[in-house]
């Protein structure tokens, strides 16, 4: 019997491209950070977590910069590669306008790893389009929800709208002449609610490509029109 749809195992392959790309942008992400976040903590201790994050990229003060600004430019690789998957799909207007901002975002942490904050006006340029990118990525997916119920499931809809709070709160207070977040007004030994909403930017973005991965693998083990002939 014809295949009714010769579009399908392309569609197929697409979606498993997709998955398999997002997962491992999120897991450079991971690696980078953690790798450089470890050596960090075994020469301060607990009080890394009091600076800025991007400064396990700087060369003249992470020892691990170099790990950290390659896994940024992986990662970003990944996911700009994930997002052209996903414009290629087509499922409709309101992803595309997700492929396109992801796409964007992913544009945006490889400059952040070329341009670490070593560099830093170009560092601060490609801090604002990953914060703007991000603003955007999380409210189109939300906005998804209502006609992409299966592949902006509850998971990536927690981990927007969390997203879409903090990178508005941080677009708030950005200084729009440095474009740079304002310095905490007291000693590193105390918290700052700024730095926190910094350090949590990455660990939304991580479980937000985690949660779309595992999305993208529900519609493909649940769609019965797609088959693992292709």
């Amino acid at each position: 019997m014809k295949n009714a749809n010769p579009l399908e195992p392309l569609e197929y392959d697409l979606q498993r491209f997709l998955m398999y790309t997002i997962v491992i942008g999120a897991i450079c992400i991971f690696c980078g950070i953690s790798i450089a976040l470890w050596a960090q903590y075994q020469s301060h201790g607990a009080s890394v977590f009091f600076y800025r994050s991007d400064l396990l990229g700087s060369y003249s003060h992470s020892p691990y910069a170099f790990i950290y600004n390659i896994a940024l430019m992986l990662a970003g690789f990944f996911i700009f590669i994930a997002m052209v998957t996903l414009y290629r799909i087509k499922l409709s207007h309101k992803t595309l306008l997700i492929a396109l901002t992801g796409a964007w975002l992913g544009i945006s942490l490889f400059c952040m790893g070329m341009f670490p904050v070593n560099y830093l006006q170009l560092h601060h340029l490609a801090t604002f389009s990953y914060l703007l990118s991000t603003l955007m990525l999380y409210f189109f997916t939300m906005a998804a929800r209502t006609s992409h119920p299966s592949l902006c499931g509850y998971p990536i809809m927690f981990f927007s709208a969390i997203g879409f709070i903090v990178a508005l709160t941080l677009l708030l207070k950005l200084n729009w002449q440095a474009l740079s977040f304002p310095s905490c007004k007291h000693e590193n030994t105390q918290a700052c609610w700024i730095l926190l909403m910094v350090w949590l930017r990455p660990a939304i973005l991580l479980a937000w490509c985690f949660s779309l991965g595992l999305s993208v693998k529900h519609i493909i083990q649940t769609n019965p029109n797609i088959s693992s002939q292709s």
